[in-house]
C-alpha cells in the first residue's frame, strides 16, 4: 500500500490548508504591499506597473509583489529538495534501509496525519514533495494565479513543505553520520573556529550537501592521513559532528566570510559543493594558484569534467601536468580522494608559499590606512569603501588579500556542535516555565549575518536577550558568528532560561520548530498527528517565540522564514527586493474564543507574521513586542515592559492589569483586566 495515494499532499492543501490560510489572512492578518512601481517579469512585455494600476495582461501591482514572494519561496524549497534528492541517491541501499521514522518527524506527522514507516513509504513521500514542488513552479507561469490572498497562501504552503523537506534531510543525514562514525549529536563538543596553518596540507570545504564532508573525514580517519580540513558555512556544521582529539577539523567562518577565507591562503585545495557560493571565490582561488575541486553539476564554472578518468591517480596526473586550476569530479568519494592527494602535492611542492608571496608587492607605505575609512587600529577589517585601492601606489589588491596578513595568527574561538534534537525529557521539564511566563520567551536567531559590521550588533542583541531570560536557539552561519564573541563559552548551554543552543546547518532550523511543537504537546496534551491547524493556534497564542533572520535573505532563507510563519511563529527578516514590497501583518483587532468566560472576545491581534526589521534597536523592541501573548503571565510581561519603557515605547496599550507593571512605572487608565485563555476562531480548526 502506498504511503500517499497520488497527489495527496496537494489534496491536503486544496481541502484543508488553503481554507485555513485564507481565513487567517482574512480575519487575523492582512497582506500589505509597499512601493510605488514595479517591473513585471512574468510575461514578455515587461510592463512597469504603478500602484493602483495593472499591466497589459491585467496583473495588478499587488499581485506582482505577491507572485515574487512565491517565486523566491519556491526557489528556496526546490534548492533544499534538490539536496534531499542528492542525499538519498548517495545513501542508496546501504544506508536508507536503516532509517526509522516511527517518531521525530512532527512536521510531517502534523500535516499528513501519519509517518512513513518503511523505505518504500519514505520514497513515496519524497516523490510527492517533488510533484507538489513542480506544481508550485507551474503557478509562476504567465496566466496562472493572480489573487494576492491565494498567492500568499501558496507561499505559506511552500514554507511548510520546505520544513518537511528539511525534516527528512535531517532524519536521513543523522543516520548517514552514524554509519560514517560521527559522535552522538547530543554531546556538546567545543569545535575551534580558526584560520591558521599548523604545518599540514589543508583543504577548505564550502557548500551545503553533507556527503563530501563525510567522505573526506572517512578517508582521513581510516587511512590516518595527516591533512587539516576546514569547513565553511553549513559544511563546517557537518564537519563538527566528526570532531575528535586529532585537531584536524576546524570551522573557517560563515557564508559571508568565504572570500576572506580563500584569500587568507589557508587552503591548498578548495572543495566546492553547491548553494550560497560566491563566484568571486573561484576567481581568487585561480589568482592565488589554489586548486578548486567542484563536486556538483550545479556549479561547473566552465571547468573541465574529469570524472570520466575514473581513478584518483589519473586525475591528479592530468591536473598537475596540465596545471588545471579548477575541475569537476561529480563522484564525491573520488573527489575526496583527489582533493587529499592534491593538497599533499601542493603542500610538498611549496605551492602555498606562492599565495603568501603576493604580499611582496606591498611596500608598507600605509597610504591605504591614511586615506581609507577603515579603522587604523584594526586594518584587517574591510568596510568595502575601496578607498584603499585608489590610494595604493603599486595597485596592490588590498581588499581581496587583506586577510593574508593575519593568516598566521592563532586567535581561536569555539562553537558548540549542533544538536540533532533537544532531548524530550529536557523539554518536558521546562515546558510549564515557557507557557506560564517564568521564561519570557524563545528567540530563534538564524540565517546568514553580513560581514563584518553586523557581527557585533548581533552578538550584543543575543547577549541582551539571554540576560533578560530568553532562550536563544540558533542555526546556520549565525551560530558560527556567535562564537566570535564567546557566546558558547560564557552563556548557559541548554533549553532553559537564558540558555543558548546551536542546531547545526540551515537544515537544522526544522529542529527549532520541532522543539516548539514538543513544548505544545507536553503542555496541552494535544495529539500531533493530523492536528497542524490546532498546533498553529497553540504556538501563536501561547508560546512566546519569535524568529529573526537579520542577515542576508537568500531564497532558501526566505523559504525557511515562511516555514516559521507557517507554524504561527512571528518572523522578522532583512529587507530585500521581495520583503521590501510585501509584509504579512496583524489586523488591528480580531475575534478570539476565550475558554474561561466561554465567549468570543475582540482583542488586538497577536503579533505580525512576516515583516522586515533592520536596526538593532528596532530589532530588539520588535522581538519583545512580538513575543507577547494574550495568555502569558504578568511576570513575563513585566520583564518586557521594563525594557520597552527604557526604549521609549508607549506600553499603555499593551497593559492588561496593574499587577504586570514593573516597579516605578505607572500608566494611566489601566482597566482591571485578566489573563484570557484563547483560541483562534477559524472553521477549519
Amino acid at each position: 500500500m502506498r504511503y500517499l495515494r497520488g497527489n495527496e499532499l496537494l489534496s491536503i492543501y486544496i481541502t484543508r490548508l488553503r481554507r485555513f490560510y485564507r481565513e487567517l489572512l482574512t480575519h487575523y492578518y492582512e497582506v500589505r504591499i509597499y512601493g510605488d512601481g514595479i517591473r513585471c517579469e512574468f510575461c514578455g512585455r515587461h510592463c512597469f506597473v504603478e500602484k493602483g494600476s495593472t499591466g497589459s495582461c491585467g496583473l495588478s501591482y499587488e499581485s506582482i509583489a505577491a507572485k515574487k514572494l512565491l517565486m523566491w519561496a519556491v526557489i528556496g524549497l526546490s534548492t533544499h529538495l534538490h539536496s534531499l534528492n542528492t542525499l538519498m541517491r548517495y545513501c542508496g541501499a546501504d544506508i536508507l534501509p536503516r532509517i526509522k521514522t516511527s517518531s521525530g518527524v512532527y512536521i510531517i506527522e502534523s500535516v499528513v496525519g501519519k509517518v512513513p514507516e518503511s523505505l518504500g513509504e519514505l520514497r513515496d513521500l519524497v516523490y510527492e514533495l517533488n510533484e507538489v514542488c513542480n506544481w508550485l513552479v507551474a503557478q509562476l507561469h504567465f496566466g496562472q494565479e493572480s489573487s494576492v490572498v491565494e498567492l500568499v497562501s501558496l507561499s505559506l504552503f511552500a514554507g511548510l513543505l520546505d520544513l518537511m523537506v528539511c525534516e527528512l534531510y535531517e532524519l536521513i543525514n543523522g543516520v548517514m553520520r552514524k554509519v560514517k562514525g560521527s559522535s552522538p549529536r547530543r554531546e556538546l563538543r567545543r569545535v575551534p573556529v580558526a584560520r591558521y596553518r599548523v604545518g599540514k596540507p589543508s583543504i577548505l570545504v564550502i557548500g551545503h550537501n553533507s556527503p563530501i564532508v563525510a567522505e573526506l573525514v572517512d578517508l582521513v580517519k581510516k587511512r590516518g592521513i595527516d591533512v587539516q580540513i576546514y569547513g565553511l558555512c553549513c559544511s563546517a556544521h557537518e564537519l563538527s559532528h566528526y570532531v575528535d582529539e586529532s585537531g584536524k577539523f576546524f570551522f573557517a567562518g560563515s557564508l559571508a566570510e568565504q572570500v576572506e577565507a580563500v584569500a587568507s591562503g589557508i587552503a591548498d585545495v578548495v572543495v566546492i559543493d553547491e548553494q550560497c557560493i560566491m563566484p568571486l571565490v573561484l576567481t581568487i582561488a585561480d589568482e592565488l594558484g589554489i586548486i578548486t575541486v567542484l563536486t556538483s553539476p550545479s556549479i561547473c564554472s566552465d571547468a573541465p569534467d574529469l570524472t570520466y578518468l575514473g581513478s584518483c591517480s589519473d586525475i591528479v596526473r592530468k591536473v598537475v601536468e596540465n596545471k588545471v586550476k579548477r575541475f569537476v569530479v561529480s563522484n564525491v568519494r573520488l573527489a575526496a580522494e583527489v582533493a587529499i592527494e592534491l593538497a599533499k602535492y601542493r603542500w610538498l611542492s611549496g605551492g602555498y608559499r606562492d599565495s603568501i608571496g603576493l604580499l611582496a608587492r606591498c611596500s608598507d607605505c600605509l597610504q591605504c590606512l591614511k586615506l581609507s575609512t577603515c579603522s587604523t587600529e584594526q586594518p584587517t577589517t574591510c568596510c568595502d569603501c575601496v578607498l584603499c585601492l585608489e590610494a595604493c601606489p603599486v595597485d596592490y589588491p588590498i581588499s581581496r588579500y587583506l586577510q593574508l596578513r593575519t593568516c598566521s595568527t592563532h586567535e581561536v574561538h569555539y562553537v558548540v556542535s549542533g544538536l540533532d534534537q533537544v532531548p524530550r525529557a529536557e523539554i518536558h521539564d521546562v515546558a510549564p516555565t515557557y507557557v506560564m511566563g517564568f521564561v519570557p520567551g524563545i528567540v530563534a536567531v538564524t540565517g546568514c549575518p553580513e560581514y563584518p559590521h553586523s557581527y557585533s550588533d548581533l552578538s550584543t542583541l543575543v547577549q541582551e536577550l539571554m540576560s533578560l531570560g530568553f532562550t536563544v536557539l540558533s542555526a546556520g552561519c549565525t551560530a558560527i558568528v556567535l562564537s566570535y564573541f564567546g557566546a558558547y563559552e560564557h552563556g548557559a548551554l541548554g533549553f532553559t532560561r537564558g540558555g543558548l543552543l546551536n542546531f547545526g546547518s540551515c537544515f537544522g532550523n526544522v529542529r527549532i520548530v520541532e522543539s516548539v511543537i514538543e513544548l505544545v504537546r507536553k503542555w496541552s496534551g494535544l495529539e500531533v498527528r493530523g492536528n497542524y491547524e490546532k498546533i498553529f493556534s497553540e504556538i501563536l497564542l501561547r508560546i512566546p517565540i519569535v524568529a529573526a533572520l537579520p542577515g542576508l535573505l537568500t531564497e532558501k532563507a526566505l523559504a525557511l522564514a515562511l516555514g516559521f510563519t507557517s507554524f504561527g511563529i512571528p518572523t522578522l527578516v532583512r529587507s530585500t527586493a521581495v520583503t521590501r514590497l510585501l509584509s504579512i501583518v496583524g489586523r488591528e483587532c480580531s475575534k478570539y474564543f476565550d475558554r474561561r468566560c466561554r465567549a468570543i472576545l475582540t482583542l488586538p491581534t497577536v503579533p505580525p507574521t512576516l515583516f522586515t526589521s533592520v536596526s538593532k534597536r528596532e530589532l530588539l523592541t520588535t522581538i519583545l513586542l512580538c513575543s507577547m501573548r494574550h495568555c502569558e503571565s504578568p511576570y513575563s510581561r513585566r520583564v518586557k515592559y521594563r525594557v520597552l519603557h527604557e526604549q521609549g515605547i508607549d506600553i499603555a496599550k499593551y497593559v492588561r492589569t496593574f499587577y504586570e507593571l514593573p516597579d516605578g512605572i505607572t500608566v494611566e487608565e489601566v482597566k482591571p483586566g485578566y489573563v484570557p485563555d484563547l483560541e483562534l476562531v477559524v472553521s477549519s480548526s
